[in-house]
């Protein structure tokens, strides 16, 4: 008997809680129900939408960074064998013997798409990949100095062709099924084959974290890159999950076996998360590896350009070379591409980098350096550009022994010589360490330096000068419109001279004060602390500053501390020959103390210990200036600060009001900026012009 549609039963539905998290139900793919870190989303870099999306969210709480990396590493240890592979947190045995992903690509497909799957899915778009890479070369590329545009982009180019689209989530090809047998056919399979070229990708992946580790989330560039990230904590997370894909591609490429120039250069670049985290020794490891690297290619006995040109020229080798049985034994021993002079000439550039890069820091860290003058026999890079390359045997022997010319190389050649100088003085304080003596520089040896600096700034070629005149003359305006990263360049080597300079004279400041034999430290402190602070002033006046150059920051404090002292010399001492040379020197304190109180500058400055007195650093800040003295600034040639050539205008300075009874002793802070200098991880030493040399600071005598 039929029932009547009411007297059927109601089927009841059991409200079945979703097993999958949201985005996987969205694309239709399997979860391992690992909410919030699915493997999925964590492959996809998206693990912050990983949620179950209903009440179940409430429960998941809060996670520490430390346990969900302990976890992400557990789940991995359990799951798929191929993307455990390529973002396990774990570092996996040196010597371990596992299938590399050019093993995968020939005989597990499968996986290794899973692999390739979970590092494409970092990847914005081509055209906006284009343009962050084309903002590197214009603002990182020239300080960075590891790369040739025109060689990168000719290579990275033919990466793209060769990338599987269909596995690339951001380009959503819709044809997967052809496209998906091309990357494995006759054409493609040699490229994913070769575990070298997987180097290639791992350069890119470097290029793109430094680039966005040199901006912050709000700029258009990087809004519409990655669109899903719309905090600041997901930004962080994409730029450790690109430098993660980076180093893990790195070593698919067998990099320790079989490295290559795009080794050394993504070592360059992926050593700036370790600066910028300020674990410093962990950059100096990275550094000391690419130099070993770079020495088993044979790029530290590559002699110059003009060696090779002559060679070539005459039709003989570049180097004679070692018996076949000493080169089967010794495989490092052969010649690094001995026909290919662009090839050859950018080794020689990521060689001096990497030295100039060996020889600063060792005065920071034990004055230990990897490079000595007997085993490096490769001369710095000629000063050519990016397209004089492509068409060197060409040029002229004259145009390739010009040192001088605008290039990004020339940089690269006047840092090694700066760099030369502060490698001489840490072996002075390495043998003064064996002998447990005070790890100072004698006065005399200071002097010395300070000559010796004092060559290689008279020799800067004229695009790089601050002297007032050469910067405002139409020839030098022209060479920096036609190359604007001259400017840039400009900046920052100035800035690195002062600095050193500033270093090298900061602990006989306290004397300088006392003794006129000793003046020029108290010249050469005044100097390079008033020019590091403008560097910076100008660095964040430009539109497209690059907050994260760190170590000016840290530059910063030690010009911050040496202005504080000469002020305090100046109230003890209560007369001043020039009030206007007083409101410089206490603009220049003013606007140091404001850098260093940005919210961004402190998280930066957090690890600096507790026992460093900074908060003194804002007693002369707020406080009247005192003076006693006339301002002699208009009828009278001695003054403290000479105009400046340069800054620009100093911002407009309030009238001064006296003070009362305000006259303290300075403070000796010569054990703060010798524990600060161990801190830097950069710098350079200077010279002071000669209208400077031959100021009067009688008024300074204690």
């Amino acid at each position: 008997m039929d029932m009547t549609q009411a007297e059927r039963p109601t089927k009841v539905r059991r409200m079945r809680k979703p097993v999958s998290c949201v985005e996987c139900r969205i694309r239709k793919i399997k979860c391992d129900r690992n909410v919030p870190n699915c493997s999925a989303c964590v492959r996809r870099g998206i693990r912050h939408h990983c949620r179950w999306g209903d009440e179940r969210d409430k429960d998941l709480g809060v996670r520490s960074p430390a346990f969900e990396d302990f976890e992400e590493g557990m789940m991995w240890h359990g799951s798929s064998k191929s993307y455990h592979k390529a973002m396990s947190v774990f570092p996996q045995p040196i010597f371990e013997e596992s299938k590399t992903m050019a093993a995968l690509f020939q005989e597990h497909l499968e996986e290794w798409e899973q692999c390739m799957e979970g590092f494409l899915w970092l990847l914005p778009v081509p055209e906006e990949m284009d343009k962050l890479i084309s903002f590197y070369f214009q603002q990182l590329e020239p300080l960075v100095g590891c790369m040739h545009q025109s060689v990168f982009l000719q290579e990275y180019n033919k990466l793209k062709d060769y990338l599987p689209m269909n596995l690339w989530p951001a380009t959503q090809p819709q044809d997967s099924l052809e496209n998906k047998q091309s990357y494995h056919s006759k054409q493609y399979a040699p490229f994913w084959a070769n575990a070298e070229n997987y180097g290639l990708l791992a350069l890119v992946f470097a290029v793109l974290n430094a680039t966005c580790d040199s901006m912050n989330r709000e700029r258009d560039i990087i809004r519409l890159a990655w669109k899903d990230c719309a905090t600041e904590d997901d930004f962080k997370q994409l730029l450790d999950s690109i430098h993660s894909a980076s180093v893990t591609l790195l070593t698919e490429s067998q990099c320790l076996e079989r490295p290559t120039l795009w080794t050394l250069q993504a070592i360059l670049l992926l050593q700036r998360r370790s600066y910028n985290k300020l674990l410093f020794s962990v950059n100096v490891v990275w550094n000391s590896l690419a130099i070993r690297l770079a020495q088993f290619m044979g790029i530290s006995r590559l002699g110059s350009l003009q060696d090779d040109l002559k060679r070539l020229r005459n039709h003989t080798s570049v180097n004679e070379p070692p018996q076949a049985w000493v080169t089967g034994y010794m495989p490092w021993l052969r010649e690094f591409a001995p026909n290919d002079l662009p090839k050859r000439e950018l080794a020689r550039k990521i060689w001096t980098t990497l030295v100039t890069a060996d020889w600063l820091r060792s005065a920071h860290f034990d004055f230990s350096y990897m490079v000595l003058d007997e085993t490096n026999h490769t001369a710095p890079p000629a000063s050519l550009t990016d397209e004089e390359l492509a068409d060197v045997e060409s040029l002229p022997d004259a145009v390739i022994q010009d040192t001088t010319r605008p290039s990004p190389q020339t940089f690269v050649r006047i840092l090694l010589e700066l760099a030369s100088t502060v490698r001489n003085a840490s072996h002075i304080l390495t043998q003064k360490m064996v002998r447990q003596e005070t790890l100072q520089l004698d006065y005399d040896q200071v002097r010395e330096f300070d000559a010796q600096i004092g060559g290689i700034v008279q020799r800067i070629p004229i695009y790089y000068r601050f002297d007032g005149v050469s910067e405002l003359t139409s020839s030098v305006q022209m060479l920096h419109a036609q190359y604007p990263y001259l400017a840039l360049q400009r900046l920052l080597l100035q800035e690195m001279i002062h600095f050193r300079m500033l270093v090298l004279h900061a602990p006989y400041l306290q004397s300088a004060m006392r003794d006129c034999s000793q003046r020029r430290s108290l010249v050469a402190c005044i100097e390079g602390a008033c020019v590091v602070v403008t560097v910076w002033e100008e660095m964040q006046r430009v539109d497209k500053s690059n907050p994260q150059i760190h170590y000016i920051k840290w530059h910063l404090i030690v010009a911050a501390v040496v202005l504080d002292s000469i002020i305090a010399c100046i109230h003890a001492n209560g007369t001043v020959t020039s009030h206007t040379d007083y409101l410089r020197l206490k603009s220049s304190l003013r606007n140091a103390v404001s850098f260093l109180q940005d919210p961004q500058t402190k998280q930066t400055l957090r690890r600096l210990p507790k026992s460093m007195p900074l908060d003194h650093l804002q007693r002369f800040c707020d406080t009247p200036e005192p003076f006693t003295g006339n301002d002699t600034d208009e009828n009278n040639s001695s003054t403290l600060l000479p105009s400046q050539p340069f800054v620009n205008d100093f911002a407009q300075l309030g009238d001064a009001l006296p003070i009362d009874g305000f006259a303290h002793n300075p403070v000796n802070d010569s054990d703060l900026l010798a524990n600060l200098d161990f801190l830097l991880t950069e710098g350079g030493i200077s010279l002071s012009e000669p209208s400077l040399a031959d100021t009067d600071f009688s008024f300074l005598a204690l």
